[in-house]
């Protein structure tokens, strides 16, 4: 378990430690660290900051801790020399998963853009276990706040966040990578997160800090799109 270390407050303002003493930490820590904020308020400018000095780690921002989590990770630099690619296939999904809705809704005649209509069909599909058919290639299985689609015909696996509706683009480190693995277009940037959904997280959080994504939910990791 990761090393906790206390980010303590003082006149309102979080004392924050410059990056030379976190690599101290990390080095002592098994490459690992938490920093707790005593403030309850997590700065997400010194949570980019120390991303830029920690290019082999991930430092990612739980918001509802609040916490910093520091982790090894894959290479910054990996990532920004394929940044246009990662955001083309955030963009496709967000693009297929729209689409799918579209359909899943003209398949129960209800428009699931608008207010819990979408549930709605899950509510209908709950004799057959929540389970049932788009069309020929298509099936879908809601549960909990998701909804997968699986393409029977392919293999290609597309699956959604549901309360974010009407946008149902956001994207989710697993379910991302699951896109990605089971896309073959997308194999490559599969390959380079070295199949890890860890990984995948670094990924879409230095394309937000990049402005390539949008945050939509700021209370949750699920919370960015491609836009």
């Amino acid at each position: 378990m990761a090393d906790k270390i206390i980010i303590k407050e003082n006149n309102n303002e979080n004392q924050l430690i410059e990056a030379n003493e976190i690599r101290k930490s990390l080095i002592s820590n098994d490459d690992k660290l938490t920093l707790v904020f005593e403030s309850g308020k997590t700065d997400d400018n010194y949570r980019q900051y120390l991303q830029k000095e920690l290019p082999n780690h991930h430092v990612l921002n739980v918001r509802w801790m609040p916490e910093l989590w520091i982790s090894p990770s894959i290479a910054t630099s990996k990532i920004l020399e394929n940044s246009e690619d990662i955001y083309q296939a955030a963009l496709s999904f967000r693009r297929d998963g729209t689409q799918l809705i579209k359909m899943l809704g003209e398949a129960y005649q209800i428009n699931p853009f608008i207010g819990r209509n979408l549930f709605d069909i899950k509510g209908k599909s709950l004799l057959s276990k929540q389970r049932g058919k788009v069309n020929e290639a298509w099936n879908f299985w809601f549960h909990g706040a998701e909804c997968q689609f699986k393409n029977h015909l392919t293999g290609q696996i597309i699956e959604i966040v549901i309360t974010n509706g009407p946008e149902f683009g956001a994207l989710d480190s697993f379910f991302f990578l699951q896109y990605l693995r089971t896309t073959p277009k997308f194999h490559n940037i599969a390959r380079l997160v070295s199949d890890h959904s860890s990984s995948v997280t670094k990924v879409l959080n230095i394309l937000e800090d990049l402005g390539k994504l949008k945050r939509i939910d700021n209370s949750s990791q699920r919370g960015i799109i491609a836009v």
